[in-house]
């Protein structure tokens, strides 16, 4: 990343230099930020990476080595197409999470503390649905289910996803995501001036990554086939 701003005068090279070291720093792990986020909002396309079995982190169909287990898919059913984000469409996401198996055919402990990852066009459904005392445009004496699940907005996802969102259990999340460093951010000692302008170079290489799926759940929220 390079960070410049026009020079307005030698007396405030200081001022402007720890500012320009702030703008550096804040350039660089938002772009890691970025990263990050592209796991998720490119999840349904080997875009961004494909999997260790072959197809893309969202997928109706990922496969065990083991012969004779079924393949798995952590989007919704094709009856149902990609859902978009509703009381319903959650409590499946939650059941389905709890029924993956492992590569053998043994079915994953229950998942706990589980999180609604969402763009920011959602937030306010995601308040309605999971903070709602009791279940959304119901009568009072049904209780709301989801209300021990909560929500993060994942602020890098574009405009043009503004309808997917995932359901994660954060721990096996924990486990199988993880940021793959060649370097963390930093800013460079050197300083230049050109013409008046400082250049403050800084720079950051880091790729986010996965090896295993069974962590989430996945829709475009979008009506389209699944």
């Amino acid at each position: 990343e390079l960070i410049h701003w026009i020079m307005q005068g030698n007396k405030e090279k200081a001022q402007e230099f720890r500012e320009g070291v702030e703008a550096v720093n804040q350039s660089l792990y938002e772009r890691v930020d970025t990263q990050a986020a592209r796991l998720l909002y490119l999840a349904h396309t080997t875009t961004h990476q494909t999997g260790g079995d072959a197809v893309s982190l969202a997928n109706a169909a990922h496969p065990s080595t083991e012969p004779g287990v079924a393949t798995q898919r952590n989007i919704p059913p094709t009856a149902e197409g990609h859902v978009p984000l509703s009381y319903t469409a959650l409590v499946n996401a939650r059941n389905r999470i709890n029924r993956f198996y492992d590569l053998k055919g043994i079915q994953l402990k229950r998942a706990r503390n589980l999180k609604l990852l969402i763009p920011l066009e959602l937030e306010d459904t995601a308040k309605r649905l999971l903070y709602t005392p009791k279940l959304p445009g119901t009568d009072l004496n049904d209780n709301n289910t989801l209300s021990g699940l909560t929500y993060q907005v994942v602020d890098w996802q574009p405009s043009t996803r503004s309808t997917q969102w995932a359901l994660v259990d954060p721990e096996r999340m924990k486990k199988s995501v993880k940021m793959l460093w060649g370097w963390r951010p930093r800013v460079q000692t050197e300083t230049e001036y050109r013409n008046g302008t400082f250049y403050k170079p800084g720079s950051v290489y880091v790729q986010s990554g996965f090896r295993d799926w069974h962590w989430g759940y996945h829709s475009l929220g979008d009506s389209t086939a699944s």
